[in-house]
């Protein structure tokens, strides 16, 4: 009989990757193509809820700093007559808190990228070049397109992702950060 505690790290553990049925190669030339036009409207929905959630930051950031700004020269150089002083900082208030608002839910409500022929997660760098879709020989190298991928914790990756790394299937031509 297993514990609470021995059962609970299972629940942590990330899934395993899936082992797709067919590879890029079984695919006929339409079964790509009707695949890459499913995943265009996957792929638009992503970046237009990667480009909210970026203005929703630049605009928290902008009502903050302008709050300090404006908090910093009022008092400083005796400028209480030019706006309500009492009003204007609930306001600055009220929209970085709307601007937070956007940039969460729009983070959230993000669709999850999966390739549509295996299922599989296309953020993770397994058996395939995210870039090119070629196999790749020595771990994190792809000697197709002569690149090391790099995804590592602090650091931006320097790839986009174009095809499905469980698969090798193409999804997108311009490819997603």
């Amino acid at each position: 009989m297993i514990s609470d505690a021995v059962k609970s790290f299972r629940l942590y553990r990330p899934p395993r990757p899936p082992t797709p049925a067919r590879f890029a190669t079984d695919y006929t030339v339409d079964e790509l193509g009707n695949l890459r036009n499913s995943f265009r409207l996957v792929a638009s929905r992503y970046r237009f809820h990667m480009r909210l959630f970026i203005a929703g930051g630049i605009g928290m950031f902008a009502c903050i700093a302008s709050l300090f700004l404006i908090s910093w020269v009022v008092p400083r150089f005796h400028l209480h007559f030019l706006w309500p002083t009492a009003l204007l900082p609930g306001i600055l208030w009220i929209a970085a808190l709307l601007c937070w608002l956007i940039a969460f839910c729009a983070g959230i409500t993000a669709p999850r990228l999966c390739c549509l022929g295996c299922d599989g997660n296309i953020n993770d760098i397994q058996r395939f070049c995210p870039e090119c879709g070629h196999e790749m020989l020595q771990g994190s190298f792809c000697a197709s397109c002569n690149k090391t991928l790099r995804r590592r914790k602090g650091h931006p990756q320097n790839y986009k992702i174009r095809a499905c790394t469980h698969c090798g299937v193409m999804l997108d031509k311009i490819g997603l950060r």
